[in-house]
């Protein structure tokens, strides 16, 4: 039974990347929180709470501008900061041109990570902070409007929730982590049942 269990979940996570293209121009990269209830407004004013109890888990996601389909994702239990997934991630994907991405990614490492594999980095660049060699090697072909670009995957996350909901009901944490990915699945198949019949 627990290697039913071990063989659908390696399986579930290797099916978000189902498509056949396996090289992408230009990805994005960010994170969203998943909350593990869904209580109702019902519910919250009858135990006369203000605010509901904030329990989510974290889900890191490298998608697709061009197709509009997720690529990767990483699921915590835990919140953590940002970058600390987005070299994960970048390993399941073979980008070719540019990775868009918010503040938190602007980290010289990653900066690093993708001048050696030669992405150019959009990355909205942190206040005040221009030390890094490859920062700034990366930022001279910085585009504001290029980066706006990376809206895509916001659009993109907020589909799936509205689609699927931004919400698990599972307490098993394997089962937690395959939602997301069959959520992720469902969502890019949604996208290319739709191509093929317009």
């Amino acid at each position: 039974m627990q290697e039913q269990k071990k063989n659908f979940s390696d399986a579930v996570s290797e099916g978000i990347n189902f498509n056949s293209r396996t090289e992408y121009q230009n990805v994005a990269i960010d994170s969203t929180g998943i909350s593990r209830t869904n209580p109702s407004h019902h519910y919250i004013k009858r135990i006369d709470r203000k605010k509901p109890v904030k329990d989510y888990i974290k889900q890191s996601t490298l998608f697709d501008t061009k197709n509009k389909t997720f690529i990767a994702i990483r699921v915590r239990a835990k919140p953590r900061h940002d970058i600390k997934d987005a070299e994960y991630l970048l390993k399941r994907a073979d980008i070719q041109t540019t990775l868009f991405g918010d503040t938190a990614y602007d980290s010289e490492k990653l900066h690093e990570y993708c001048w050696n594999k030669g992405i150019q980095t959009q990355i909205k660049p942190r206040k005040n902070v221009k030390r890094g060699f490859y920062r700034r090697k990366q930022m001279k072909n910085y585009s504001e409007e290029k980066y706006h670009q990376r809206s895509l995957i916001e659009s993109g996350q907020g589909g799936e929730k509205r689609k699927y909901g931004g919400f698990t009901l599972a307490k098993d944490w394997r089962a937690i982590r395959n939602e997301a990915y069959l959520k992720a699945i469902a969502y890019n198949l949604r996208l290319s049942s739709i191509e093929i019949f317009n």
